[in-house]
């Protein structure tokens, strides 16, 4: 899947569908993601204990 990043305010977003996080099974009201880099790859992984993290 190809995707365009957005301009929001000074910084940009890639838009999550509904679909992608059914797929990922996260729930966005209640879970929290870890972001990390590979190369440059950005990876998207639910935590998987949300203990109130920031």
């Amino acid at each position: 899947m190809i995707k365009k990043l957005r301009l929001t305010g000074t910084s940009y977003s890639l838009t999550i569908t509904k679909t992608m996080l059914e797929i990922l099974g996260i729930d966005p009201k209640k879970d929290f993601v870890e972001l990390r880099f590979e190369g440059e790859k950005l990876i998207v992984t639910k935590v998987k204990n949300t203990q109130e993290k920031t």
